[in-house]
């Protein structure tokens, strides 16, 4: 399933029915006797009657980010609605929207606009993983980490979760092994001290003494492309996969996928490239046309 389908294209649109008591529902206009749950209409509910999710993949809201969204919603209010699910007794456990949430309850506010989902645990763990990658919201670790729950909670292989997720097989398999590098490489991570790249380059060195050395001089400044020679070098030649993708062009592949909602593939030949952008269409050969020109 891929991104371009949206969050509600991932829930099935039900016929159950929520009724708009004072209790369960706070409407921002006249209460409407049942509202079929999955219909475009937005109700306001009460803040306090939402809960987080608790696999929720983000982990960590930058301070600045926030500061400008409270500052948005403050002048504003919220112009997406949240997605939540019904949980039973007026309570909701909030789907998508985290950041939106967090900013009203600083901000204050009494109600928020709510569009009510049925969904399943999995669903959920995979629309809060999709709105986050939609916005780039998540750093690459909390990526991993989103993953790993689908590999170790639900049994998706690697596969399904490039499919679910709209990404290739070997970006899912090279973004959790990010969970093998140390708590501070992973750190770094998060707060963005170095790329994902970079994070890529280091997770492919065995020996953690070379891995430490690396990330240090990463830290100090060495380029991605320095970093993946100098990884190379600390390799015994005959560990040497030679199958392996270069961790950089693996980055450019997944730029471009991203960019062109295709799939995209770079092949080095010696000092020449090779790059190969799938369409399916020569309607969608045009729009891929008009990107690149």
């Amino acid at each position: 399933m891929a991104l371009g389908r949206g969050l509600g294209a991932l829930i099935p649109q039900q016929k159950q029915t929520i009724k708009s008591k004072k209790q369960d529902v706070a409407l921002a206009q006249e209460p409407k006797a049942d509202l079929p749950i999955g219909q475009a209409g937005v109700n306001f509910v009460e803040i306090n009657q939402i809960v987080p999710n608790p696999r929720q993949p983000r982990e960590f809201f930058a301070d600045a980010g926030m500061e400008d969204l409270v500052s948005s919603v403050k002048e504003h209010g919220i112009l997406q609605p949240l997605i939540v699910s019904p949980l039973g007794g007026g309570k909701y456990e909030l789907i998508a929207g985290e950041r939106r949430w967090r900013a009203a309850r600083f901000s204050k506010m009494k109600q928020v606009p709510v569009v009510v989902r049925e969904a399943s645990t999995e669903e959920k763990l995979i629309l809060a993983l999709i709105e986050n990658l939609q916005r780039q919201d998540l750093n690459p670790i909390e990526e991993a980490k989103g993953y790993k729950q689908l590999v170790d909670e639900f049994g998706f292989t690697h596969g399904q979760v490039a499919t679910k997720m709209g990404k290739s097989r070997p970006v899912v398999a090279n973004t959790l092994r990010l969970l093998n590098l140390s708590e501070e490489m992973q750190k770094a991570l998060m707060r963005g001290k170095i790329s994902a790249s970079a994070g890529r380059v280091l997770a492919g060195v065995a020996d953690k003494a070379k891995q430490q050395a690396l990330f240090e001089k990463i830290l100090q400044g060495l380029t991605v492309r320095e970093s993946e020679i100098k990884s190379r070098l600390a390799k015994p030649a005959s560990h040497i996969r030679r199958s392996s993708k270069d961790p950089v062009l693996l980055d450019m592949e997944e730029k471009l996928r991203e960019s062109l909602k295709t799939k995209v593939d770079i092949k080095r030949f010696g000092k020449t490239y090779q790059l190969a952008i799938e369409c399916y269409s020569e309607e969608e050969l045009k729009k891929i046309a008009k990107k690149l020109l």
